[in-house]
């Protein structure tokens, strides 16, 4: 009989919780000391220590733990320079579909996994694919996709635009942004929005405002001369990981792909 494997020693601290989907994802979630208060995913994150938010940070936690590794995101990069030089931080990128491919692949080489995150990615990249022969369409149609927006004032709106991996994945599922503009995330006026008139609009700002469903069609159900409005194609998203650049990215682009067909 093989002897048991020993438990791996945790030494890792993750700052966002894509990162820490990717770690688990990698199998080695067992390695990790410390997560950020939103890491929730899988279940087993919750029951890590936080070491505070996205970007409120609480460096002495990090630094009393005495990680080996601190995986980050660039945003947090001015910050982790007060670390001491013993703890390794590896920054990696995560606005593109590119971007979050080579950051599995970098944090994979950081653990020592990399035939791990060679898979990982083979298997999204194989995924993707398979989603984006199925969904192909002639005539892809137009989403607006809600990104955030202020909970009192409802009409104050900010999109996914351009450059984004969830752009990406919007056109990868046979769908294309109504947002045509060149900003990332667009700040636009109820009118703006409007005068897209998008097929259908996808709300992923009531999971992270906590705003209830009924204020949110209830604010759509004003302007029925909207498409989307008129053919009641608002759909709410409270799942927090559509916005997450992670490992469930094909999870993203078959209900992305399952909308469009909706039509």
């Amino acid at each position: 009989m093989a002897a048991a494997q020993p438990a791996p020693v945790p030494n890792v601290v993750s700052l966002a919780p894509g990162l820490t989907e990717i770690i688990f994802a990698l199998g080695q979630g067992g390695r990790l000391l410390a997560v950020t208060a939103f890491c929730d995913y899988p279940p087993e994150a919750r029951r890590l220590e936080a070491v505070g938010g996205l970007l409120d940070l609480n460096l002495e936690k990090i630094i009393a733990l005495n990680p080996e590794l601190v995986v980050a995101y660039p945003e947090h990069g001015e910050r982790l320079r007060l670390l001491p030089p013993a703890i390794r931080v590896v920054e990696v990128p995560h606005r593109t579909l590119a971007d979050i491919f080579a950051s599995i692949e970098a944090i994979a080489g950081a653990l020592g996994v990399s035939r791990q995150g060679s898979e990982l990615v083979g298997a999204i990249r194989s995924r993707l694919e398979e989603i984006r022969v199925s969904c192909r369409r002639k005539r892809p149609q137009k989403f607006l996709l809600v990104a955030d927006r202020n909970p009192v004032q409802l009409a104050s709106i900010w999109l996914v635009g351009r450059g984004d991996f969830f752009d990406e994945l919007l056109r990868l599922a046979g769908a294309v942004n109504a947002y045509d503009g060149a900003l990332a995330y667009p700040q636009v006026s109820v009118e703006a929005a409007i005068a897209l008139q998008p097929a259908a609009i996808i709300e992923l700002s009531s999971a992270y405002e906590q705003i209830g469903d009924g204020a949110i069609i209830d604010f759509w159900s004003r302007f029925p001369f909207i498409r989307a409005v008129k053919e009641g194609r608002i759909e709410i998203v409270r799942e927090n990981f559509w916005l997450r650049p992670g490992p469930r990215l094909a999870e993203i682009a078959a209900r992305l792909c399952a909308l469009a067909r909706k039509s």
